[in-house]
């Protein structure tokens, strides 16, 4: 671990948000607004960490399913793929769908050669 690396408890300096005249005002209300001050920044830090973690994981989550979608045998199949994941900062829902064309081309003409045939089969009588 290196020496800029954290472990548990930081210390948070409230010193460059203080408001203007901070010095005038009696003891009790500068504690009082030291302690808000230091609520909040460990509130926004608490936050920032938690969006970081969620993007973190979403991203090993996609990276996982991109490489179990790049595994799958394409030939003669046809796949789809969901995946949703929880970000910092929202949601990515991903939608993979692939397959071999070779085998999708036929399949389709055959399925046209059907449907014209049942039309043409209502349309003589």
């Amino acid at each position: 671990m290196s020496e800029n690396d954290q472990r548990g408890l930081r210390r948070i300096s409230t010193e460059q948000h203080l408001p203007v005249g901070f010095e005038q005002l009696p003891e009790e209300d500068r504690r009082v607004i030291l302690r808000d001050l230091a609520a909040k920044q460990a509130e926004v830090l608490v936050d920032t960490t938690r969006a970081v973690r969620k993007s973190q994981i979403a991203e090993n989550d996609l990276h996982v399913h991109n490489e179990n979608v790049a595994r799958l045998d394409h030939e003669k199949k046809i796949y789809s793929s969901k995946i949703s994941a929880e970000t910092g900062s929202g949601r990515i829902d991903m939608q993979v769908r692939g397959g071999d064309t070779r085998f999708v081309v036929p399949i389709l003409v055959v399925v046209g050669v059907i449907l014209l045939a049942i039309i043409t089969v209502f349309a003589l009588r």
